[in-house]
């Protein structure tokens, strides 16, 4: 048998110890235990699935056991038990939920038995392999904890945490070692836990949690785990967006939102697996951003260990952190790309200043390389780009590039190279101007570089002439090729100055001075007489003419020399004319003269002489003397010779016609003799300007041939001599000579630029023109001055047109025969594409020698290319409000000029349609506005301009506008073009709008409703305080919640709200807006809440003395903060102020802090504050107060009186009655402390000599009463202290006895009383009657009584298991007798018939027992159901419905007392005359009568009519008052098996059914008690008898009575927070616990009820 209890010990132990396997938890509150702290153990309720099911712990199962030693023993448990949840209460009260991480090891109940170890450090922890401490920390980290949501969906709490359980299992079985998979450690397999929820829904958050653990050292792929490995991210500039930017993936597809935890002006936005990184400000160096995964954190983990039990753990934190830098693109880069006329494009050198964003200057040179660019890298800004100038270019206009991060900005520069043109001017060296009949027009000059001809050009009329234009150069120079008439050729080479230095722009002119010498000659005179020799007789003297006469000189004639042209010698230039007197000799010479004819006219003579006819001498050999020899002597036959002109027939009246003779007898010339001014003899002769001449000697008779040698000037020299002949018939032979005048034939020659060729470089195209000769020009010849030939026939008047001139393909064209003169060129039609020359030009057809027919002028004409200016002009769209359109903005504009069409040069080259051929930017045109102009020297055709870029602002226009450069005719030289028509192209802002809703708070509790009169305002980015001042823009919300801001422009702004609608507070919030995109349309939402504030009401007793005990942090230590009030806040439903039954109740304020009430989340509105329950001792305030709330986050205090002493209530009042006596007598000089449980109270009487203090009008409360030693109790053993409750208007009494001893031998020290521990404050929700107090009883008769044995007894086991082996034995016997007759063995008679019959009989007797015990039970529920039904229980508040709820008049929230069943006493007393109350044990079993008779025993086995019976009947203990005043009053009652009497009592050892079941009423015949239970513990009835027996009825004082109860209270199993003091009667109900060798007694106050 003594085994047989041991085998049933060990299977109940091993069924406690594999019932504490599972720790699971309520979250009652966030886990804040520390290390070191002692905690209570407990266990909670079964796991249940959200398939309501248990879950159940494998059965067997094999477990392995950690020891210190770090050995690991194994063990086999039964199992088979459903898990259950496991929490411990820390020593600061606080519960813990806790987990199991030692499987297998007992947990029992306990009190403050299991101390807490960091996790970091735990010796337990320590002993497990490190990959099940990790596991352990990691499944706790993603299990479940308090306030965990569910992961996923199937589940309910119990599932999330028993998977949570399991796999901490298997981590510290060893049956796992990492998230992947199970295994056996080789003492179990891997799915031993797992098979507990294997099917169930806990398997979903078993996976879940495991997947958790994998993923969690994962960090995102672009990210790393150590700060020193962080990978750096560069963001690019988005360019629409103007935010640096860049998109990751993360191929680790964790998919976690990241939140940096430091600021960096970083943000990180999440789609899907990927990861954009934004940033607005430019990030130069690295900034390492941290992260941190959205890991579950909850405090540090915590082991809890008891030693030989049950390892627990709470908690567990494992952060995860990553890293990564980010930085952005700070550089831009600027390219510039060159085109030039000349297709250099190399070495080009450019200058860019400006500030970048850091504030820096930047000034930097540059160099393009061989394809004309070059690119530098700059930080964003906007930057000035100049070309350096370059000799030989025209320097281009700046330009701004703006470069933003990461991006290229390119701007184009085209040179045109620098030309000239040279004016060249002839002059005279000597005057300035032409001398004589000498000309400076008809000069031909050739143009020179480096030496080599390039073009020739003739001098016109002025002198002068004008080259075509050519590319400037330091090596180009003219020199003449041919001297104009009367002039000597100039070989002096002039430098043009043509130096590309000395210009800026494209076209320059520049003059050339020629200086030229005229050519000179003079003429000299020998003039004599034919007067007859005076050494010859008179008679000697012949008649003819010639013969014996001797010339003489004649001295003094005077002859004018003039040009001829002058008319006359007065009219002569000084330096064109002379004045000759012949000398003694008849000798004269002239000055030198310059080149023409003049006149030689005689003046003055020998008196009585003719006078020489006039004559012509031509002076065109420089440095030639003109010698003529003039005399009067008669030629019988002399040759007269007369120059005509071969067309006319007319004399050619110009001197300088030169003759020879000859004389065809010898073959030779005739020479002739002259001796004046020397002798000199003369083989050619000269006719004067008359036209003809005389030989100076008569010619002897023969046959002569007159040959020309010197043609007149204009004409051809003759070829063919003229025979003649002298036979002396003839005085005078005369010969005509016939010449033909000279012609000219002149070419013209037509040339300008013509659109060559393309130059194309980047994209950028440009036209390249060269000079050729240009066909279709059309030109009059006129004559510009009278034309006349030699012999003065006019051959054209001056403006007659001679002939018209079209120049050919090649540009030229040619004149027919024309007569020298001067004449001019017409243009009367340019070329297609030139324009027109303004003034003719001049052409000299000057004589160019006697020798030459028809001579060929050419004459160069060049017309400049007609050119197109285009302009723009630009306008940009201002805003005022928002300060856009005058900050600058035009920098940042570029325009385009496009081909619309192909267009081809001559070599078939193209700019093709769309082709971009220049950039220009926008700048300032000094009449206030912007404008631009295009510098490209463009060919016709058809063009268009577009805006290329903007500022950021403004919408980039994509409009082409159009430019059309066709040929406006001959007279324009430049086409003025403006794109649009010359009206502004305008940049409209960049604009886009906002549409917003406004909600609020529904106040009523639904969705958020719309709210109409919100004042919401657009601001600023910078802008830090949002009122209406600050706002740009406001506009009030629509009645459907709706706003509108239209055009907002571009830009970062922000939209708050200014003024709420009523009932409401500002909207915290600002919401960003980011207009980027014209035409956005950007939506918002702004939610206000509704204003809520608090109400605040501060519970205190106004005293007038400052408290020791009560001082708050107000310092206000007047006040007494009282604890326990109860306040109604009630709504004000018709706003009138006052409370009526309108006004509903809300709910009650929450008492947060002693004596602090607050109701938070209060609306708009009016309020009333009633206090409800007044705290204890407290008399409450009936008034209602009421207050508003009107502001967001307002407290309103209420008060009830004087401003700052918070809401005070007069305290109730009592008074105490102490009686001193002692066992000698002496009563008074005792020293006797007073003092309330919260020691504000604190005072000492001394007694009178009759022993009696009265304490009048003190505050209801707990009082302890203390005797204090002192001289007078120094021979007394001191008495306990006693507990005493003042109740209002009572006295309550305390009475101390001291005991003297009689002869002590050595007095002993008193020993200081002591201090009783606080008495907690007692619930008292129902406020009951306060009984009156206890009577004192004297020592009961029998202190040492025994205990009433209430278990129940085991007959009915007894007599049924008699049954059983009866009909067992019975039926056996039967067998074996069978059996034996089978086999032919035999049984006596007599033998088998008592056996059967023995069988039987027992059989019978056990079976009627059986049944009559059955019959007890059933005797016994029928008595008291039956009874029962005399009995009416209250209906509770649950059960209440709506129609019970008050109404008419009565304000709701009045406070009603407890209610009490209704006994029909006389009704039970008909059955049952010795019952004295009716006990009842809410929702329990126990619902019995109390009896009392003269003994303990009679109702142990009879009902309550006395009837027999094994139930028994409650019985009161026969010692005590049948009217419950003693101050302990005993019930006895049966623990029956059935359930029934007090078995229920049982149960109290269970916190939670103590919790649920705090208070049981007792009913007399008249009033009655509510018990509320303070104790419940198991007694052994040996204690009887003792001071600290529970069924104790005597008490020597108060002091003992205290003390007793506080020893009661300390024994209780649960806790409570019910107060007992000596002031309160105990109800003591005692029964059996199972088994029936202890009692279970439960232990309550009586509260006396008066209902």
């Amino acid at each position: 048998m003594a085994n047989m209890k041991k085998h049933g010990l060990k299977r109940l132990l091993a069924f406690l110890l594999l019932a504490v396997c599972l720790c699971g938890v309520f979250p009652s509150q966030a886990f804040a235990a520390s290390v070191g702290q002692k905690a209570s153990s407990w266990l909670g309720g079964a796991y249940v699935g959200s398939d309501g099911r248990h879950y159940t712990s494998p059965a067997p199962y094999t477990y392995l056991a950690y020891q210190k030693d770090g050995t690991v023993d194994v063990h086999t448990s039964s199992g088979g038990t459903d898990y259950r949840h496991y929490m411990l209460t820390d020593s600061d009260g606080v519960t813990h939920p806790v987990f199991c991480v030692e499987s297998g090891i007992p947990y029992h109940t306990s009190d403050n038995t299991y101390t807490s170890e960091s996790g970091k450090d735990s010796g337990y922890l320590n002993l497990l392999p490190s990959d099940s401490r990790r596991g352990i920390i990691l499944t706790s980290i993603y299990g479940w904890k308090p306030g965990a949501a569910l992961p996923v969906s199937g589940i309910n709490e119990d599932d999330y945490k028993m998977a949570t359980q399991i796999i901490l299992w298997e981590y510290q079985q060893q049956l796992r070692s990492d998230p992947y998979s199970r295994h056996g450690n080789g003492h179990a397999s891997a799915d031993q836990y797992f098979s507990v929820i294997a099917g169930r829904p806990a398997e979903r958050a078993y996976d879940w949690i495991l997947r958790k653990v994998a993923s969690h050292d994962t960090v995102p792929s672009f990210t790393a785990s150590a700060k020193k490995d962080a990978p750096v991210l560069e963001l690019e500039w988005d360019t629409r967006a103007k935010v640096y930017t860049l998109t990751v993936t993360d191929t680790n597809n964790l998919r976690i939102d990241l939140e940096t935890l430091s600021g960096s002006g970083v943000t990180v936005k999440r789609s899907g697996n990927q990861y954009t990184f934004t940033s607005r400000q430019m990030i130069m160096d690295p900034v390492t951003l941290k992260f941190r995964k959205d890991v579950p954190v909850a405090e540090d983990m915590l082991i809890w260990g008891r030693p030989g039990y049950q390892t627990m753990m709470t908690g567990a934190s494992d952060p995860v952190s990553f890293y990564v830098k980010v930085k952005t693109e700070t550089y831009g880069t600027a390219r510039i790309v060159k085109t030039s006329e000349d297709g250099i494009v190399s070495g080009i050198r450019f200058n860019i200043s400006g500030t970048d964003i850091l504030g820096n200057q930047v000034n930097e040179d540059v160099e393009t390389g061989k394809d004309g660019q070059v690119e530098k890298q700059f930080l964003p800004g906007t930057y000035l780009v100049k070309e350096l100038p370059v000799d030989r270019y025209v320097t281009p206009p700046a330009q701004y590039v703006t470069i933003e991060s990461g991006q290229t900005a390119a701007v184009h520069f085209s040179n045109i190279l620098k030309k000239f043109r040279v004016h060249v001017v002839k002059s005279d060296n000597d005057t300035g101007t032409a001398q004589g009949d000498a000309t400076l027009a008809g000069a031909t000059y050739g143009i020179y570089n480096n030496g080599e001809l390039v073009d020739t050009y003739t001098t016109g009329p002025e002198g002068d002439f004008m080259t075509r234009y050519y590319v400037c150069g330091d090596a180009w120079t003219i020199r003449e090729i041919e001297p104009s008439t009367g002039y000597l050729l100039n070989d002096t080479v002039y430098e043009v100055g043509a130096s590309p230095t000395l210009y800026e722009v494209e076209l320059n002119t520049t003059e050339s001075q020629v200086k030229e010498t005229v050519i000179y000659g003079d003429i000299r005179l020998v003039k004599h007489t034919d007067d007859n020799d005076p050494d010859v007789a008179e008679g000697e003297h012949s008649t003819d003419g010639n013969a014996g006469q001797v010339e003489k000189p004649e001295a003094g004639a005077v002859f004018e020399v003039f040009l001829k042209s002058a008319g006359s010698y007065e009219a002569a230039k000084e330096t064109e004319r002379d004045l000759l007197t012949t000398d003694g000799n008849g000798f004269a010479s002239s000055g030198r003269l310059p080149y023409g004819q003049y006149t030689v006219h005689q003046t003055a003579g020998e008196e009585g002489k003719a006078f020489i006819p006039d004559f012509t001498v031509f002076i065109s050999e420089d440095g030639q003397t003109y010698s003529y020899i003039l005399n009067n002597t008669t030629i019988t036959a002399r040759l007269k010779v007369e120059k005509c002109d071969a067309e006319t027939g007319n004399i050619i009246p110009v001197a300088g016609t030169g003759f020879q003779v000859k004389d065809l007898s010898t073959g030779e010339f005739v020479s002739q003799e002259i001796f004046y001014p020397n002798p000199e003899t003369l083989d050619t002769f000269y006719v004067s300007d008359e036209g003809w001449l005389m030989l100076p000697e008569p010619l002897a008779a023969g046959d002569y041939e007159l040959c020309e040698v010197a043609a007149p000037y204009g004409y051809v020299l003759s070829g063919e001599p003229i025979p003649f002949t002298v036979d002396g018939s003839e005085a005078v032979v005369t010969v005509k000579q016939h010449n033909m005048p000279q012609k000219a034939e002149l070419t013209i020659r037509k040339t300008g630029e013509v659109f060559a060729s393309v130059q194309e470089n980047e994209g950028l195209y440009q036209p390249v023109y060269e000079v050729r000769g240009l066909p279709g020009a059309v030109y009059d010849l006129v004559a510009d001055e009278d034309i006349y030939t030699g012999d003065g026939t006019l051959r054209a008047a001056k403006d007659t047109v001679i002939e018209t001139l079209t120049t050919a393909e090649d540009g030229t064209a040619a004149s027919g025969l024309l007569y020298l003169g001067r004449y001019r060129l017409e243009e009367k039609e340019a070329p297609a594409g030139m324009v027109a020359a303004t003034e003719p030009e001049r052409v000299e057809l000057a004589y160019a020698g006697e020798t030459v027919e028809v001579t060929k002028t050419e004459k160069g004409l060049y017309d400049q290319r007609q050119r197109a200016a285009v302009d723009l002009t630009k306008s940009l769209e201002t805003d005022g409000l928002f300060g856009f359109g005058e900050d600058g903005e035009y920098q940042d504009i570029s325009f385009g000029l496009y081909a619309d069409s192909d267009l081809t040069a001559a070599d078939g080259g193209v700019i093709p349609a769309d082709g971009l051929l220049e950039v220009v930017s926008v700048s300032e045109n000094g009449a206030g506005g912007y404008g631009a102009s295009f510098a490209s020297d463009l060919p016709f055709g058809s063009y268009y301009v577009k805006e290329r870029t903007t500022n950021e602002a403004y919408v980039l226009s994509d409009t082409e506008y159009p430019v059309i450069f066709a040929y406006a005719g001959q007279d324009t030289a430049v086409v003025e073009i403006a794109a649009n028509e010359g009206e502004p192209i305008e940049n409209k802002l960049l604009r886009g709008h906002v549409d917003g809703v406004k909600y609020g708070e529904d106040p009523k509790g639904g969705e958020d409703v719309t709210l109409a009169g919100a004042l919401i305002g657009l601001f600023g980015p910078d802008v830090e305080e949002f009122t209406g001042e600050n706002a740009l823009l406001t506009v009030s919300t629509q009645e459907d919640g709706s706003f509108a801001y239209e055009g907002i422009p571009y830009g970062h702004w922000i939209i708050a709200e200014i003024a709420a609608p009523e009932l409401y507070t500002i909207s915290e919030g600002q919401h960003h807006v980011y207009i980027g995109v014209d035409g956005q349309h950007l939506e918002i939402r702004i939610d206000d809440p509704l204003i809520r504030g608090r109400v605040q009401v501060r519970k205190t007793e106004a005293v007038d003395e400052p408290s020791p005990v009560d001082k708050k942090e107000d310092g206000n230590t007047f006040l007494r903060f009282l604890s326990g009030a109860v306040f109604e806040l009630y709504g004000d439903a018709n706003g009138n102020k006052e409370l009526d039954q309108e006004d509903k109740p809300l709910g009650t304020l929450t008492e947060t802090d002693g004596g602090y009430h607050t109701a938070e989340g209060l609306l708009a509105d009016g309020y009333f504050v009633k206090e409800k329950t007044a705290p204890e001792g407290y008399r409450p305030d009936e008034k209602a107060y009421y207050f508003e709330i009107t502001e967001d986050g307002q407290t309103a205090v209420v008060e009830n009186g004087e401003t700052g002493r918070g809401f005070s209530n007069e305290a109730y009042r009592g008074n105490l009655k102490i009686t001193k006596d002692s066992s000698d007598g002496r009563r008074d000089g005792f020293a006797i402390e007073v003092k309330s449980a919260d020691g504000s109270y604190c005072e000492t009487f001394t007694t009178p000599k009759s022993g009696v203090i009265e304490v009048k009008g003190i505050r209801v409360g707990i009082y302890t009463v203390t005797e204090i030693s002192n001289r007078a109790s120094r021979d007394y053993i001191i008495p306990d202290a006693a507990t005493v409750e003042i109740r209002a208007d009572k006295t309550a009494t305390v009475q101390l006895f001291n005991e003297k001893p009689e002869k002590p031998e050595t007095p002993e020290e008193p020993k200081e009383p002591k201090e009783p521990e606080k008495p907690e404050t007692p619930k008292n929700p129902d406020t009951p009657k306060t009984p009156e107090t206890p009577r004192m009883p004297a020592t009961p008769s029998t202190p040492y009584k025994a205990v009433p044995q209430t278990g129940d007894d085991s007959l009915v086991f007894l007599w049924g298991g008699l049954f059983a082996l009866s009909v067992l034995g019975g039926g056996t016997l039967a067998s074996v007798i069978f059996y034996r007759g089978r086999h032919g063995k035999k049984t006596g008679r007599m033998a088998k018939a008592a056996s059967l019959a023995l069988s039987l009989l027992l059989a019978a007797g056990s079976g009627w027992m059986f049944m009559g015990e059955i019959g007890e039970y059933r005797q016994g529920a029928s008595a008291y159901d039956g009874l029962a039904e005399l009995v009416e229980q209250p209906e509770t508040e649950e059960t209440k419905g709506p129609e019970d709820l008050p109404s008419g008049g009565e304000v709701p929230g009045e406070e009603s007392g407890p209610v009490l069943p209704a006994v029909d006493f006389e009704g039970i007393w008909e059955t049952g005359p010795d019952i004295i109350a009716w006990l009842t044990l809410p929702d329990t079993p126990v619902n019995y009568p109390v009896t009392q008779t003269e003994d303990n025993e009679f109702y142990l086995n009879h009902l309550h009519d006395r009837s027999p019976g094994k139930v028994g009947c409650l019985f009161a203990d026969y010692e005590n008052s049948a009217d419950f005043s003693d101050r302990n009053t005993i019930i006895y009652g049966h623990n029956m098996r059935d359930g029934s009497m007090f078995a229920e009592l049982n149960r109290y050892k269970e916190q939670a059914y103590f919790d649920s079941h705090p208070r049981m009423y007792l009913v007399m015949p008249e009033g009655g008690f509510v018990c509320e239970v303070f104790a419940a513990f198991t007694a052994d009835p040996e204690e009887s008898g003792s001071d600290a027996s529970p069924w104790r009825l005597g008490f020597q004082d108060d002091g003992a009575y205290t003390t007793w109860l506080g020893k009661m209270a300390e024994r209780s199993v649960a806790e409570s927070g019910v107060t007992v003091t000596s002031s309160d009667r105990v109800l003591t109900l005692s029964t059996c616990t199972p088994g029936g060798t202890k009692r279970f007694v439960v232990m309550g106050k009586l509260m006396e009820v008066e209902n």
